[in-house]
């Protein structure tokens, strides 16, 4: 029972807190932090004290956590050190956590190892994570300080804290820097990219294994612990599936571990037909055996020397504080008497100070692919052409220079006999970043959700994913986009070169090949969406393909032509982007290769006087130019990767120019580089195709004209036909975005701030679209619809152009800007009469807007946007208002598809206009049409991603084109 007990000292009166112990055996009182008791100067104060103590005290005694004072002396004595190896051992871990946790706490011992646990203060864990963050990465701090939350909270159980000082207190405000320490975002690439990166790392493997396996988790998502520990029992080519039932683990000892998969993510993954039967061939051609580390057998083994290695210093440690290299140290191991004598007393000086063991066990060849190794040697390599810092500084892989895709060149003195080197497919791409690259590749075919989490092995434990569930046909409908997106990168690889040094994907291409010329198909007269692919990573293709000749080394894969740098009758650029960087020689003599399949000009020089003799060409080209890889430490090799002079501050770029000869001269223009998942485009005064003839083009106009002739043609338009009204479009002649990220419609109903800087950003954009007039295209599209030749217009375009030239009731897909829906009530309303009372709600707002997007959304800085009001439905009073227009992320209505749908149905063809159908909304009427048989026609600047359907394919500007072409058809 609590109670104030009334106390006189020295003449003053005082009260202390008493309370019942919850064990009943005497009463105690408030006390101090010296363990004196508290003196309060009223009983009021004391009573409501002690029944607090008294209430905590006997909440603690239920909890386990209440100590008597009697006791509390002896567990202030336990240190960290002592708690934290109790709190570690036998509790059952795994044996990757255990050896997390060991790491980890090498990290905390040294600050609080010696330290009783009640004397640990915030302050002092503050203080060592602030230390901890300037020597180590943040991911890995915050490990380590999750782990001393752990084992700090354990101790308050115990009863050897009375609080948790590790714990971060929530509630507090928005701390300022939070967004400081993020890491990097996982860089993904595209399938494209993912089979050429697959190419090299086979390349450098010498072997077909490296390739099978990228391609594989390249196309199921399996994380890499998956892949190494995949059985063969589980990937049998009848099934069609994969089943993940374990995973090998990694240990900082060199052991693999046999465990369940993360998170026990047990699941079948579906495989389309052929990458079963790339699996079951390379089981059938490798027959592997069972490991000796675990007596099973696995689908990939691994690739080298190996042996069980032992903790502690490595070889380059060793190599670090001897001043010399990994293999000397390895010759003073091995063969000592190879070794100047002042060099091995420095090594096995070295040896001794650290402690070194070398590895235990006779060597004998790997069962397992290494995770540092294989990252080291095989997939970084192959990703970013350049192997990282390991015993060496990071330098290019010297490869030949034929054939296609070039041959690592190995050796001592290999980067004096390498022809090239690689340039990067995708910088800081990792083997977990083609995990994600297959989640956002099911997002663009469009996957549900639950089958994504499915074969991700994620959990979502939400109330929705309860509800949902998978069928066989989302099943179906994945595995044929898969197998639709693999045959896509195999034309487009095959458009690089139709042949490879890497013998299984040398097979598919020939394969692949000999499918197309028996469906009567050439891929070399058309522009399939290989052909996007390709440029999408950044690789120049063309139409025009020159028949290789015979170099003076007997090769037939480069043809040679000399080029005078002073000559006025360059070609014209076409892109700054290739796949291997030629090497020039000495004494430097100006010449390009033709690269076959490729159908352009090389530059190719080696610094120096080569950058001075390019400085008096017209154009881009006359420079600055710089040397892109300085030299290394001591050493006399160079790597001439000519590249534009970059801005200071900013990271060299290899880029070399590649002039496309196919094309007609440019008479001004500018050629933009980027990475090689992006795109390099030149932008040329002179009219006609890029890449594409006179004679082609003009194939191409008679084409639509003698499909439009017949009648009934359905068209269907995007942002491309609207740019010449001013509207712009969110890609390029490229495919790829340019402009700024567009609202979706997730953002937008998510939250008041998005909508406020929607609409505050729209009230300007508005002004734009509302005030376009048509242009020729539209007019043009009018006359053909008046005249019979086409039937009815879909459009992807929201700015109502259609309708102000005189289109009768064309199809707005994507809705119309000028309507607004109010989301509660569903009142529709005009957007004139909402700019109105925008206008009157924000009357002190001016603001200049950046850039306009096609659907009226303004860039506009965060600041301008601060204090705009946003106005609700005058309805229903409170409903929230909305463009009635489909977001980014909304989906159409069905009504409409299927209006759509039936106007395909009754079309006798086809006609795009100005759409690169990136998206699945206007894509899936192209193949629609082209399943039944229908002549598809696309006149678009720019690749797009329905070319592969593509019966006639126009790359010019859209109000001239379908100008002339409705004068044609009139006359």
């Amino acid at each position: 029972m609590a109670y104030a007990e009334k106390r006189t000292a020295r003449g003053k009166t005082y009260f202390r807190a008493c309370y019942q112990r919850p064990d009943r055996t005497a009463q105690d009182y408030v006390k101090d932090q010296d363990g004196r008791a508290v003196r309060y100067p009223t009983k009021t104060t004391a009573q409501k004290a002690a029944e607090k103590a008294e209430a905590d005290a006997f909440e603690a005694a239920k909890k386990g956590r209440w100590i008597p004072p009697e006791q509390a002396a002896s567990t202030q004595k336990i240190t960290f050190g002592e708690f934290a190896t109790q709190a570690t051992t036998n509790l059952g871990l795994a044996a990757s956590t255990e050896q997390n946790y060991a790491r980890s706490l090498a990290h905390l011992l040294p600050t609080f190892g010696d330290m009783p646990i009640r004397d640990i203060t915030a302050g002092m864990v503050a203080a060592w994570e602030k230390e901890q963050l300037r020597q180590f990465a943040d991911n890995s701090v915050k490990g380590y300080r999750k782990l001393l939350h752990r084992i700090l909270l354990d101790a308050v159980d115990a009863g050897h804290a009375d609080r948790n000082v590790a714990e971060r207190r929530r509630g507090r405000g928005r701390r300022h820097g939070r967004s400081q320490h993020r890491g990097p975002e996982k860089q993904i690439t595209t399938m494209l990219g993912s089979l050429l990166i697959a190419e090299r790392a086979s390349l450098l493997s010498g072997r077909d294994d490296e390739f099978v396996a990228h391609i594989h988790k390249t196309y199921t998502g399996m994380r890499w612990g998956e892949i190494v520990g995949l059985e063969t029992q589980y990937a049998r080519r009848e099934a069609r599936a994969f089943r993940i039932e374990w995973q090998l683990y990694e240990l900082d000892s060199g052991e693999l571990e046999r465990c369940p998969p993360k998170d026990d993510s047990y699941r079948t993954i579906d495989s389309p037909q052929w990458l079963a039967d790339l699996v079951g061939d390379h089981i059938a051609r490798t027959r592997p055996k069972p490991c000796p580390c675990h007596g099973r057998t696995y689908v990939y083994s691994g690739r080298g020397i190996g042996g069980t290695r032992q903790m502690g210093p490595t070889l380059r440690q060793v190599a670090e504080l001897a001043g010399v290299s990994t293999g000397t140290v390895s010759n003073v191991l091995n063969r000592p008497d190879m070794v100047a004598e002042r060099t091995r007393v420095r090594v096995e000086k070295a040896i001794a100070e650290l402690g070194f063991v070398r590895q235990a066990g006779p060597p004998r060849q790997a069962a397992h692919w290494r995770r540092s190794g294989h990252a080291a040697w095989i997939f970084t390599p192959a990703a970013t052409g350049w192997y990282p810092k390991k015993a060496r500084e990071a330098h290019p892989v010297p490869v030949t220079g034929g054939p296609f895709p070039g041959v690592p060149v190995r050796g001592r003195g290999a980067s004096n006999r390498a022809e090239a080197c690689w340039l990067p497919v995708k910088e800081r791409l990792t083997r977990h970043g083609l995990r994600h690259g297959h989640r956002t590749l099911m997002e663009e075919l469009g996957t549900p959700k639950v089958l994504m989490d499915e074969r991700m092995g994620h959990e979502d434990g939400s109330v929705s994913a309860r509800y949902a569930h998978v069928t066989d046909s989302m099943r179906a409908r994945l595995v044929e986009g898969l197998t639709e997106v693999w045959y896509e990168s195999l034309d487009a690889r095959q458009l690089l070169h139709p042949r490879s040094p890497v013998p299984v994907l040398d097979r598919l291409l020939q394969e692949r090949a000999g499918s197309r010329q028996g469906a009567g198909q050439d891929h070399t007269q058309f522009t399939p969406r290989a052909s996007q692919n390709a440029l999408k990573a950044g690789l120049p293709v063309s139409e025009n393909r020159p028949s290789p000749a015979t170099t003076p080394s007997g090769r037939q894969d480069l043809n040679l032509r000399p080029l005078d740098p002073q000559s006025s009758a360059l070609p014209s650029c076409a892109t700054s982007r290739c796949l291997i960087v030629l090497r020039g020689r000495t004494p430097f003599r100006p010449r390009t290769r033709t690269i076959p399949h490729l159908g352009g000009w090389l530059l190719a020089c080696s610094g120096g006087a080569a950058a001075r003799s390019l400085s008096g060409l017209p154009g881009p080209l006359g420079g600055p130019y710089r040397r892109a890889v300085p030299r290394g430490p001591g050493s006399t090799r160079r790597w001439p990767v000519l590249c534009p002079r970059p801005r200071r501050g900013s990271a060299p770029r290899r880029t070399l120019l590649l002039m496309d000869t196919s094309a007609p001269p440019a008479q001004s223009g500018s050629v933009s580089a980027s990475s090689l998942d992006g795109t390099a485009v030149a932008d040329a005064a002179s009219s006609g195709l890029a890449g594409m003839g006179d004679e082609a083009a003009g194939a191409g106009v008679e084409a639509v004209v003698g499909m439009l002739e017949g009648g009934g043609v359905v068209v269907l338009s995007g942002a491309g036909l609207s740019t010449e009204s001013g509207i712009p479009d969110y890609r390029g002649v490229t495919g790829s975005r340019r402009r700024g990220t567009p609202m979706t419609y997730q953002e937008f109903a998510g939250s008041e701030e998005s909508r406020q800087r929607y609409w505050a950003r729209s009230h300007l954009g508005w002004r734009a679209v509302g005030e376009a007039r048509p242009n020729d295209g539209h007019r043009a599209v009018t006359r053909l619809v008046g005249g019979g030749f086409v039937a009815g217009v879909i459009t992807q375009n929201v700015d109502g152009l259609h309708a102000a030239a005189g289109t009768p009731q064309a199809i707005e897909l994507h809705g119309s800007l000028h309507h607004v829906v109010c989301l509660t009530c569903g009142n529709r309303s005009t957007r004139e009469h909402l700019d109105q009372r925008l206008d009157e709600a924000n009357p002190g707002f001016r603001a200049v807007a950046a850039q306009v997007n096609p659907d009226g959304d303004a860039e506009l800085a965060d600041e301008r946007i601060a204090g705009f009001r946003t106005v609700s439905c005058q309805i229903c009073r409170t409903g929230t208002l909305k463009p009635d227009v489909i977001f980014f992320g909304e989906n159409v209505p069905k009504p409409r598809v299927a209006q759509c749908y039936d106007l395909v149905d009754a079309a006798s063809a086809l006609l795009v206009l100005g759409s690169s159908l990136t998206v699945m909304s206007g894509l899936r009427f192209v193949r629609h049409a082209a399943k039944q048989g229908k002549p598809v026609a696309i006149v678009n600047q720019g690749v797009t991603r329905g070319d592969p359907l593509a019966t006639a394919r126009l790359d010019l500007p859209l109000g001239a084109t379908l100008t002339h072409l409705a004068d044609r058809l009139a006359a």
